[in-house]
């Protein structure tokens, strides 16, 4: 997950709050880009600002785990973590 990818990613949740749409999302995630580029831009705050996001959101919130979904990655993705609705997994899914 980039930064930008994060930043995207909280402007949808809070869209979908705002509106109040449901929001599905389907998990295939390593983990955050630990690029040295990524890093001076301050990955860690726009991460953060996308995990304050799906935590603040009162929607209806379904997780699909479908592959993988490793470190902070995983912790991002509104699932056990994040106080999610529901959360499932394919047949196929690793955990990290």
């Amino acid at each position: 997950m980039t930064l930008d990818a994060a930043d995207k990613m909280s402007h949808f949740v809070r869209f979908c709050d705002a509106f109040g749409i449901p929001c599905l999302w389907f998990a295939d995630t390593p983990a955050f880009l630990p690029a040295v580029e990524e890093e001076r831009r301050g990955l860690i705050r726009h991460g953060s600002g996308m995990i304050l996001a799906n935590t603040e959101t009162t929607v209806p919130s379904i997780t699909i785990f479908v592959r993988k979904a490793y470190g902070g990655g995983r912790l991002a993705m509104p699932g056990q973590f994040l106080m999610g609705d529901l959360q499932v997994a394919w047949p196929c899914y690793e955990p990290g």
